[in-house]
């Protein structure tokens, strides 16, 4: 019973990671802007490493707990964070313009029907029909939406991928990499009891660092830059991280992952509206197509525990 209690806390905290990182694309934008996306990510990591470090070690008046990690979770999960990371800043900051920065973030969250089939292929959960045509409805999501309401013609994103393909490169990558790192906590908890996410942020607030020294960028702050990185810092990084692998490591990871599939239409208003991009019917729709993709592959998995 006590199990079945902790089990359900963690599935909400999975499902509060996701109302928070609804905001992370358009904010990531804006500071991208502002600071450069090297920049901004590697401050946003490192402060945000630092601190999910220290508060834990006030708590227990000692950074003893660091030795408890698995070597092994540390090294696989890790990489698997800090190349996201890495992807993720390069996608979002290499956009060139706003408009895109919506489209590639639909193919970032491609992350959500290839979790569910990493789960089933890792993790050993029982699939039904329905899970490769979900997968298909959303790949037919993410060709809609970057169709750019020119009727049913892939020639604006062939172009556009033809012409910059990096940031598009860089989404698909964050797609898988998530998708492993989600599932891989997963099976790694059984053994290793602790989040490794404050190490995994200062190692990709160092990673993102080492970037900045060989491609320098020049930074502007201002009040809103301010305002956006603290809250970035707070509720994305601190909150909204452990929130999730507490979720991947000790909830339902089926069921989270289900709740998850309303991010790319909610992060793609909210989006909109922060960066003032006009949403075009193809991006309604293909947001629409993604998510019930994503509830397809959900419903025709099952959970044995």
């Amino acid at each position: 019973m006590i199990q079945s209690g902790k089990k359900q806390f963690a599935t909400l905290l999975g499902f509060a990671a996701i109302f928070i990182w609804s905001f992370s694309i358009a904010v990531s934008r804006s500071l991208t802007e502002k600071l450069g996306h090297f920049t901004a990510g590697s401050l946003l990591f490192l402060v945000g490493g630092v601190a999910s470090i220290i508060l834990p070690a006030i708590k227990k008046r000692s950074f003893g707990f660091l030795r408890q990690y698995s070597p092994r979770y540390l090294l696989i999960c890790g990489s698997l964070f800090v190349g996201y990371q890495l992807c993720f800043y390069l996608a979002i900051g290499r956009a060139v313009v706003r408009q895109q920065v919506l489209e590639v973030a639909l193919i970032h969250y491609l992350w959500i029907p290839i979790t569910i089939l990493l789960s089933v292929l890792l993790l050993r959960k029982r699939s039904g029909f329905w899970l490769l045509p979900g997968i298909g409805i959303a790949l037919a999501g993410i060709l809609l939406a970057n169709m750019q309401g020119a009727g049913l013609s892939l020639r604006p994103f062939l172009e556009n991928l033809t012409k910059t393909p990096l940031p598009y490169i860089f989404a698909l990558s964050c797609a898988f990499l998530w998708a492993f790192y989600s599932v891989l906590s997963n099976k790694f908890s059984e053994k290793n009891s602790l989040s490794g996410v404050p190490i995994f942020l200062l190692a990709s607030g160092l990673a993102l660092g080492i970037c900045r020294l060989l491609f320098p960028e020049q930074s502007e702050w201002d009040i809103r830059t301010i305002l956006e990185f603290v809250s970035y810092v707070v509720f994305t990084i601190i909150f909204g991280y452990s929130f999730w692998d507490f979720a991947m490591r000790k909830g339902n990871i089926v069921l989270v992952t289900a709740l998850s599939y309303f991010i790319p239409l909610s992060s793609t208003i909210l989006s909109s509206v922060y960066l003032k991009v006009p949403l075009t019917a193809s991006l309604w729709a293909g947001s629409i197509m993604i998510i019930l993709g994503a509830l397809l592959c959900s419903l025709s998995v099952k959970d044995p525990n």
